[in-house]
């Protein structure tokens, strides 16, 4: 389904990422059935941004 090897498919899921695009990962994501957002919006911290990962269930 993703095309990947059963040690590629452990390492991210261990979170090992190193090798992989950001447009692989997403086209991963995706294959799986997920719809995918990307949002990026002005900061409200002097600090700078962040980054937030949300995951929901439709039904």
């Amino acid at each position: 389904m993703l095309g990947l090897s059963q040690p590629d498919v452990s390492r991210l899921l261990r979170g090992d990422f190193r090798e992989y695009s950001l447009e692989r990962l997403l086209r991963l994501l995706t294959a799986l059935g997920p719809d995918v957002d990307i949002v990026v919006r002005q900061s409200s911290s002097a600090n700078g941004g962040r980054l937030r990962l949300a995951g929901g269930e439709t039904r």
